[in-house]
């Protein structure tokens, strides 16, 4: 089995593009592992649902929302179409709640849609190695922290976690985690205590349980004003 993640510059930046890869090396994709998406290569034996179904995104559904909070083991739960859609979201969400966000601290590296999404706001983006690193922080700060990270999989403890939120929740500051890849060890989610305003947690469906079509995730925080 081969990896997308191949050390030729020219295809490290066609990840992802498997066909043209498949076609190129003259090997069937069948014998390919394409690491690049993120999403479980084996996915959940969905039963028979009606087609329609994959064409729409997720309304407001009381089952929905009690079946997400038995297995996330958490409340404050709204499902949105997809985390990607929220990361997106979070600066102008931020904005309608009032909350001024100056500086954006963001992993310096991890899933680079959250460095865009506050790159094109008014924040500034400051990029950090270790959470351990933010000390000096303000009211107007927001961090966000992917955990597990992508790519690199590091992963922080609740405990460190909670450090963090404590020197945030001193300031005022906003803290949002990304547990779009904590399905695999949920004990370390930080969910539980996503009843606090100054914490954003968002989940993703698609990705460990293999169904990228289906536009799921949750967001996890205080009811919003």
């Amino acid at each position: 089995m081969r990896s997308c993640k191949i050390h030729d510059r020219q295809l490290n930046t066609r990840c992802g593009q498997l066909t043209h890869i498949a076609q190129q090396y003259d090997i069937p994709i069948a014998n390919w592992l394409d690491l690049s998406t993120g999403i479980a290569p084996t996915s959940y034996p969905v039963p028979q649902i009606p087609e329609a179904t994959w064409r729409r995104l997720p309304e407001k559904s009381n089952a929905l929302i009690r079946a997400a909070q038995q297995y996330y083991q958490g409340q404050n739960l709204m499902p949105i179409s997809g985390s990607q859609s929220m990361i997106q979201l979070l600066p102008e969400l931020m904005t309608s709640q009032n909350k001024t966000v100056n500086r954006a601290f963001i992993p310096a590296i991890g899933y680079q849609e959250h460095k865009k999404a506050w790159a094109n706001s008014c924040a500034k983006v400051c990029l950090y190695q270790d959470i351990a690193q933010l000390n000096a922080l303000t009211a107007q700060d927001l961090v966000v922290v992917i955990n597990p990270n992508n790519p690199t999989g590091t992963r922080y403890t609740t405990t460190q976690i909670g450090h963090l939120f404590e020197k945030i929740k001193k300031v005022g500051a906003m803290l949002v985690i990304d547990e779009a890849f904590m399905d695999g060890s949920p004990e370390h989610s930080f969910i539980q205590h996503s009843g606090d305003p100054q914490l954003m947690i968002l989940r993703s469906m698609g990705k460990f349980f293999g169904l990228a079509g289906l536009r799921l995730g949750f967001l996890a925080a205080a009811p919003l004003g």
